[in-house]
Formats: structure tokens, sequence, C-alpha cells
């Protein structure tokens, strides 16, 4: 629909980029939201650089813990070698572990927005 559109019933319609009760954001305001804007970037930043240079090692250990910790806790249920073993609490740990690497991931993928 255009700007001053006129409908079937012959009344004009406004159509308007801000919402009706908000009143259209002035220079001041453009400024304090660039300038909130430009802060998050400069704090973004370094966070981001440090996240994705710690992403191989996190994901080697994270990785290799929860895929370790998950083999273990089968052998070691089949096996019956060790007749009161944790079985459920280390398979719970084991995918803790896998899950704080998806985290990991998500807040590497918030922080390169």
């Amino acid at each position: 629909m255009k700007r001053n559109q006129t409908t079937e019933e012959g009344t004009v319609r406004r159509v308007s980029r801000h919402a009706q009760h908000y009143p259209a954001p002035g220079f001041m305001g453009d400024l304090a939201m660039g300038s909130l804007r430009m802060v998050w970037r400069l704090i973004r930043l370094p966070i981001l650089t440090f996240l994705v240079i710690l992403q191989p090692v996190v994901g080697l250990v994270f990785g290799s813990l929860a895929l370790l910790g998950i083999l273990m806790s089968f052998f070691f249920k089949l096996s019956g070698a060790a007749p009161h073993f944790p079985f459920l609490i280390m398979l719970a740990i084991s995918v803790g572990f896998g899950l704080a690497l998806i985290g990991y991931e998500a807040l590497i993928r918030y922080f390169s927005r």
C-alpha cells in the first residue's frame, strides 16, 4: 500500500514507518543508538576473536570427553567389570560435555552476528 492511498470507502489510510504510539526518533536518539551499536561492536569483537581462537581446543577436548565418556559408560555397564558403576551419572556427565560444546558454538554464533 502506498503512503496516502485511498481505499474503497474513500478514506485516507496513513502508513508510517514507526508505530503510532511512539514518536519518530530524533537526532539524539539516532546518536545514542549509534553510540550503543559502536560500543557493542567494540566489546563483541575481542570476545569473538578469543572464542574463535579457542574453538579447536574446546571442540577437541569437549568432544573427546563426551565420546570417551559414553563409550566407557557402555563398556563398564555391559562388561560387568565394575558391579556398582554409576552408569546414568557417567552418561549424564558425558552428554553434558556434548551439550556444553553445542552451547560454546552457539555462543560463537551469537557474538558473530
